[in-house]
């Protein structure tokens, strides 16, 4: 996990008040290019991580995502799309 994924994981943890271990990443990822996954996809694990917690979902929820993944990669929020593949499109490392 690079340093860009650590970021992400400390914005998505403080944004949404859970937690994603380095477990989370590579099994949603797995048998991709670069351990590679969309914003989609990592909405979704965080949505199943929250309900594991007994969590709520928040109805902001995907829009939360969409802020720790621009600010985490520096681009703006408009870029961040569900099908935006989160290395390949949007840069993180």
């Amino acid at each position: 996990m690079g340093i860009d994924f650590l970021d992400l994981t400390f914005r998505i943890e403080k944004l949404l008040g859970v937690t994603l271990d380095n477990d989370d990443w590579f099994e949603s990822a797995k048998g991709r290019a670069r351990g590679d996954m969309t914003a989609g996809e990592l909405h979704f694990l965080v949505g199943v991580k929250l309900r594991e917690a007994e969590l709520p979902v928040p109805w902001s929820c995907w829009t939360r995502v969409r802020v720790a993944v621009a600010e985490t990669a520096g681009v703006p929020i408009h870029e961040v799309k569900r099908d935006s593949w989160l290395c390949e499109d949007l840069g993180l490392t």
